[in-house]
């Protein structure tokens, strides 16, 4: 028998609420889903002044830059509900604003991190109750 429904069902409130990451060395991220109704809706705002750019022409793409800055906002704004052990230059916790998570998220040297919290709201595990039931038990 197989583990299908385990394997790939995930839960709704965590997706759009958001599910704390471990990302090791006491950082921590609480991430919404990219799928999920509230990014979803961040992301519809985020496009709106390009919209008639994709009206005109429908495989219109936008510059790599302005894509680049549309998910540092994206990020920013709708997935990183919060986060611990995150600091800056000086080694001070940052405390969670908008504006310290388009800092961190626009800092090239830290461009791992950035795709790591994305890839984390991409990821099916990451909202999976099996995963986080595991998870509670280690």
């Amino acid at each position: 028998m197989s583990n299908f429904r385990k394997r790939f069902k995930t839960d709704a409130s965590l997706e759009e609420n958001g599910q704390p990451v471990d990302f090791g060395d006491g950082i921590e991220v609480t991430v919404r889903r990219i799928s999920s109704k509230f990014v979803q809706e961040a992301k519809r705002k985020l496009d709106k002044p390009y919209a008639n750019l994709f009206k005109t022409n429908p495989n219109y793409e936008l510059p790599a830059d302005i894509q680049d800055k549309q998910i540092t906002k994206l990020l920013a704004e709708a997935i990183v509900v919060d986060w611990k052990g995150v600091v800056d230059e000086n080694d001070q916790e940052l405390e969670c604003t908008v504006e310290n998570k388009m800092k961190i998220f626009s800092d090239r040297d830290l461009v791992d991190f950035r795709n790591n919290v994305l890839l984390a709201s991409h990821s099916a595990t990451t909202f999976s109750p099996a995963e986080v039931e595991e998870a509670v038990k280690n």
